[in-house]
């Protein structure tokens, strides 16, 4: 199923740029929300309207909602598996404040990504609270249950890029449409324990009112397997509730066997895939323009190209069926490009291949993670260790009996390159000043610790009223005051 993208016209008076705007909309707008939906159909027609936020505009212009069109910047270029075109340890353009982690509060492209994932939680409030008003019918559980999934999912992008771990600080925490008298609540951080609990409600009541019927609209596995990485992410993981969710995901989900396959974009939403976002070919309004960012092929010249240590560890270690995915992009110097976002567009800035979200791999390692339990070394076994092995032999490397840390985490690399999970992998495991500073120092750039918390996007302290201190209420990250 594909989010058309005729319903954002209904919202054109309210969804606004900035991030205080989609939580608080202008209350003078042409269309009232409480007018529009009056029926489950309506209601339908909002949450449509959420997966269209999450697509995003296929546009360069940062003054548009991207969503998850920008993602890469966040999580790839900001990690060790991919630069820019030209890489400098001095570039201050956007792009290269990612790659050499000097993201700085005005960056345009940080701006973009926070206000989407907020207009995400903005409508998904929108929807939740039209509900309020209209008689209850059996068929707003599903409706309520999937607006909180893709609430939880927008919130759980944002806390662990934006949230802090120094001060435990979180994120405003915004539960349904604010009225002008509650303007304070969307400047207000609350603890990132809040935050989590927050999410973890809303995941929970996604698997209470789903189904698995969907691959690209949230599903009762992909909010169990959501919940898995969210409780092991939070400051004391809990693996054994990971666990508890990581059998809840559907049977039906299995590792194809030819890695290729995953990513074929013939074969999209294959059995492997448990979530994805959807796009359309050739078409302004539902296509994106990241497969061209990534291409090893096509019209663009590339923005997004693999950095050489993901080249020669993938190369040396990765397995070759992973390898193929690494593609020399016939330039005059060697750079390489993925072929994961292939897509069979005649423009590939007009693609159509879908955003993986979640697959079948991810629980399999996450089965792993959840097994070792945070300790040094997990022993093979069960189901999920033959489905660790089948990852390995599909790629083209060996079995094993015994996993380390260190080990998972490669192979969470190898297998995710290119697909958005690098950088949040990397804080998880509690990793990323290591791994980071080192490769940093390799390539002439300079990492500490805070920079693995990207800084609250000035626009927002802009829009923040002064405390009595004289000072925004919107309290920045700890590494920018």
């Amino acid at each position: 199923m594909r989010y058309s993208k005729y319903i954002t016209i209904v919202f054109l008076s309210i969804l606004l740029n900035s991030c205080s705007d989609f939580l608080n909309p202008d209350p003078d707008s042409a269309i009232k929300t409480e007018d529009f939906y009056q029926t489950p159909e309506e209601l339908e027609l909002g949450l449509i309207a959420i997966y269209d936020a999450l697509q995003g505009v296929n546009t360069n212009q940062l003054n548009d909602n991207r969503g998850v069109q920008v993602e890469f910047y966040v999580t790839e270029m900001l990690s060790d598996n991919s630069n820019t075109r030209s890489p400098d340890a001095n570039d201050s353009a956007d792009a290269g404040q990612f790659e050499n982690f000097s993201v700085r509060a005005n960056n345009g492209i940080s701006a973009n990504y926070y206000s989407s994932m907020y207009r995400v939680i903005y409508l998904a409030n929108v929807v939740l609270d039209a509900m309020k008003t209209l008689e209850p019918e059996a068929s707003f559980e599903k409706i309520e249950s999937e607006a909180r999934f893709l609430r939880a999912y927008a919130y759980f992008n944002l806390i662990r890029m934006y949230g802090e771990d120094v001060e435990n600080l979180g994120l405003p925490l915004v539960d349904h449409v604010l009225t002008e008298d509650e303007k304070a609540i969307q400047f207000t951080r609350v603890s990132e324990n809040k935050i989590y609990d927050f999410i973890i409600a809303d995941f929970v009541k996604a698997t209470e009112g789903l189904d698995d019927t969907f691959k690209s609209r949230a599903s009762k596995s992909a909010a169990h397997a959501m919940l898995a990485k969210v409780y092991m992410t939070l400051d004391n993981p809990d693996y054994a509730e990971a666990l508890v969710h990581l059998d809840q995901v559907a049977t039906s989900y299995v590792l194809l066997d030819i890695y290729a396959d995953v990513f074929d974009p013939t074969n999209e939403l294959n059995d492997e895939i448990i979530f994805a976002i959807g796009f359309e070919d050739d078409t302004a309004n539902d296509s994106q323009n990241y497969s061209a960012e990534f291409a090893a092929t096509g019209n663009s010249s590339g923005l997004n190209y693999l950095t050489t240590d993901l080249h020669a560890k993938l190369t040396n270690f990765g397995g070759t069926n992973r390898g193929l995915f690494d593609i020399d992009s016939d330039d005059t110097e060697d750079k390489y490009q993925t072929a994961k976002h292939y897509t069979n567009s005649a423009d590939d800035e007009q693609a159509g291949t879908d955003f993986i979200v979640l697959r079948y791999a991810d629980v399999v390692m996450m089965y792993a993670e959840a097994n070792m339990a945070g300790t040094d070394v997990v022993t093979i076994s069960g189901t999920w260790g033959d489905n660790y092995n089948k990852l390995r032999t599909r790629a083209g490397l060996t079995a094993v009996t015994t996993v380390t840390k260190d080990e998972l985490i490669a192979e969470r690399r190898f297998e995710f390159f290119s697909e958005n999970q690098r950088m949040f992998d990397l804080k998880r495991f509690g990793v990323a000043t290591e791994i980071l500073s080192a490769f940093a120092e390799a390539n002439g750039y300079n990492f500490n610790a805070f920079d693995a918390t990207l800084p609250i996007p000035l626009r927002e302290i802009n829009l923040s009223p002064l405390n009595t201190n004289g000072e925004p209420a919107l309290i920045q990250n700890i590494n920018w005051r």
